[in-house]
């Protein structure tokens, strides 16, 4: 009576009934029984949990940030028997959950530290072991994403910049290959929670597991509620990571020492390893480390305060005796460090200068601060990767522990650190390597920033991180921040400050794109007055907004207005920064579309070679800047007729924008309109329609994702309209299968 209710195939399902009988009910197996028909039928289960046969070698993917504890983890066998049996008989949309009792409600339980041990412990029954960090809908978003990479599940959609289609190509890899274990770490809030229960419900064919304070979960989360150590497993806990051969100095009593220790730490986990760690790292005794523990508590007192806290005061007095036997660089670092996001820190972060420091701290240097961070359990290396991390709650008493501190220095220091960080221009795909690691740290900075009412540099990194996030396709998100971002300048600056101007461009640009171009119209206009008005007319800066506010009068038909602004446009950014800057080639391809919209054919294709010419030497080949400039060549080559020359340029268009953007960037999908009506001009209807029908999807897409109608929907929408009643389909054929169209959508 064994048949799973995972996703497996129908020829799996039929193996397991001939086995076991046509009559075998649909339940999950318990721990030992699957343990049993793991031995003796690997060749029906197999495919039910992807794992090879005899001789076969693994394929095991995980992403796991942390080793096992191996020995040090003990006294928690219960419960990892308890979750192995709810997840055994956990049907498919539904999830179990380890959450702090509600009677606690606090972190450092060893939640986290309970999934990932787990997981180890089961890791050969699993095809996979992906870790999602999840602490808000955005978190969840973007680390389902990253299991796109290489390291982890390897997908082509890992190009993308849309965080959107990413999340759909690990959901389509989880639904045909079953078998994973996925863990939603830290959903700890309400909306954490909303977006987590939308996911679990379109997950099957693996086991889902989540970590969270909440006390309360829907009925599709089977909860577990994870106590505090016992004693005896606390002091336990203490005389093993302690053990004399790791660093502690021995007395006869350690045993009544390392309970008394216990009891003050309130049986905590996280508490637990970073006394340890401060014991074995420093030698300590068990009863030195409990006096000087005890000496701290009273200081602490004065600012923590339990009733707006997540832990117990025991916590805070544990991370100030560990604080304050710390270094000043290690201590500076900690109270950077406590700024940033829970997400994994590069450790290049390191490497970027921070202004001020001490002789000390200058000599010590950033990854010997790093190395006795870790010792002392303040931080955790990854194993694999150049990463670290700093538990959230670390981060917090550290930060209040700063409420005492005059004025706002470590968090002045952290923005500025992460504000050098993100070096380079968002809008460039070759910054992304560096930045996008960056991104949840950026976030969260400019809140604390935001919060604090420092408006520099938080306006400019607050900037930077939205332009990022628009060329990535995610409108939503970047909007507020660019709006946030200009409403500090104007806040922060005089009315024709050119920094307003800077941000008045970038929020148009961003209107624009959404197809909002009566709002962009007037803040281009304004960039426009101010930036005369600071550089003079002949400034790069001014040639950069004419030739914003040309193209909008461009795509407004007000073609009389667009060309002198244009050529304007040209000869100022010659004249500025030399003939073959990449600015010109922007100038001169826009002015050669004017040309080619006018009918001045002949016009416009020598500035369209012009501008190919410089991208290439300034980009190289494979630069989205130079499939712009092929896009606009080969609409002038099947313009004039010479379709032969125009495919090609089209074909590798399409591979530029889909190597560098991903497969569903609106860049692809204008390439695709360009290729379907080289095919329409040489009555291939054929092989054009199904080009237009995933153009038309992306544009779709586009609009259901950002709440706002790409520019080029009615086009698309017209265009293939036109195509399929020339494919001698009626209305009702074509309005179906456009509504079809929306419906994949949903």
């Amino acid at each position: 009576m064994f048949v799973v209710s995972r996703a497996v195939s129908a020829e799996t399902r039929s193996a397991v009934r001939k086995a076991w009988g046509e009559e075998a009910s649909c339940h999950f197996w318990a721990g030992s029984e699957l343990d049993a028909l793991v031995k003796s039928h690997p060749e029906l289960l197999a495919e039910f949990f992807q794992l090879p046969l005899a001789g076969e070698p693994a394929s095991f993917r995980h992403n796991l940030p942390f080793a096992s504890l191996g020995p040090l983890f003990h006294s928690r066998e219960a419960m990892l028997a308890r979750l192995r049996e709810t997840l055994a008989r956990t049907p498919a949309g539904r999830a179990a959950a380890i959450a702090g009792k509600a009677v606690h409600g606090l972190g450092g339980v060893g939640k986290t530290r309970l999934a990932i041990e787990y997981a180890w412990q089961h890791a050969a029954e699993y095809s996979a072991v992906l870790f999602v960090g999840a602490g808000s809908p955005a978190d969840l978003r973007r680390n389902l994403a990253a299991l796109c990479t290489p390291d982890v599940l390897d997908l082509p959609e890992q190009v993308a910049p849309e965080e959107e289609i990413q999340v759909a190509a690990v959901l389509r890899r989880l639904a045909k290959q079953p078998g994973w274990l996925l863990i939603l770490d830290n959903v700890d809030s309400e909306d954490a929670a909303a977006a987590v229960d939308a996911l679990v419900a379109r997950l099957h064919g693996g086991h889902v597991l989540l970590t969270g304070r909440l006390a309360r979960w829907g009925a599709e989360v089977e909860a577990i509620e994870l106590d505090l150590l016992t004693e005896e497993a606390a002091a336990g806990f203490l005389l093993a990571r302690t053990d004399t051969e790791k660093g502690r100095r021995a007395t006869q009593e350690d045993a009544a020492h390392a309970t008394a220790l216990a009891r003050e730490l309130g049986f905590l986990p996280l508490a637990l390893e970073q006394a340890g760690a401060a014991i074995a790292g420093r030698r300590l005794t068990l009863v030195g480390y409990l006096r000087e523990w005890q000496s701290r508590r009273d200081q602490v007192l004065t600012w923590f305060d339990p009733r707006v806290s997540h832990y117990p005061a025991s916590l805070a007095v544990t991370w100030q005796t560990s604080v304050d036997r710390l270094s000043a660089p290690a201590r500076r670092l900690l109270e950077r460090l406590a700024w940033l996001g829970p997400e994994p820190i590069p450790e290049s972060l390191l490497e970027v200068p921070v202004s001020d420091l001490s002789e000390e701290e200058s000599s010590l240097g950033p990854r010997d601060a790093l190395v006795e961070l870790a010792t002392c359990s303040l931080v955790t290396r990854a194993a694999d990767t150049p990463t670290f991390t700093i538990h959230r709650l670390v981060q917090d008493v550290t930060r209040r522990s700063l409420r005492t501190e005059p004025g706002h220095g470590p968090l002045t220091e952290a923005l500025a650190w992460v504000n050098a960080a993100f070096v380079g221009e968002p809008q460039d795909v070759r910054t992304w390597p560096v930045l996008d690691p960056l991104a949840p740290h950026a976030r969260a900075v400019v809140a604390f920033a935001t919060a604090a009412e420092i408006t520099d540099p938080t306006a400019w990194l607050m900037n930077q991180l939205g332009k990022l996030l628009f060329t990535k396709a995610l409108q939503g998100e970047a909007e507020p921040l660019m709006r946030r971002a200009l409403a500090i300048a104007e806040n922060s600056f005089e009315t024709n400050h050119p920094d307003i101007a800077r941000h008045l461009n970038d929020l148009a640009a961003l209107l624009w794109a959404t197809n909002r171009l009566g709002e962009a119209e007037p803040l281009m206009r304004r960039a426009l007055a101010i930036d005369e008005n600071s550089f003079g007319a002949e400034h790069p800066n001014v040639a950069r907004d004419l030739n914003n506010l040309a193209q909008l009068l461009q795509a407004t038909n007000r073609l009389g207005e667009t060309e002198p602004l244009m050529a304007r446009v040209v000869t100022i950014f010659e004249n500025s920064l030399g003939e073959h800057h990449p600015n010109v080639a922007v100038a001169l391809n826009n002015l050669a579309v004017l040309f080619l919209a006018t009918n001045r054919l002949s016009e416009a294709e020598p500035l369209m070679r012009r501008a190919l010419a410089i991208d290439e030497n300034s980009f190289g080949t494979e630069h989205p800047e130079v499939a712009r400039d092929l896009n606009n060549l080969a609409w002038l080559l099947k313009e004039t007729n010479r379709f032969g020359e125009a495919e090609p340029l089209v074909a590798r268009v399409m591979t530029i924008f889909e190597g560098s953007l991903g497969e569903h960037h609106p860049n692809v999908a204008v390439a695709l309109n360009n290729l379907a009506q080289l095919l329409l001009a040489t009555n291939r209807l054929d092989e054009a329609e199904p080009l237009m029908r995933r153009q038309l999807v992306i544009f779709l897409d586009f609009t259901r994702r950002t709440g706002h109608e790409q520019t080029h929907l009615q086009v698309a929408l017209g265009n293939y309209w036109r195509l399929l009643q020339e494919m001698g389909k009626s209305d009702i054929e074509i309005e179906a299968a456009i509504k079809a169209l929306v419906g994949s959508l949903e």
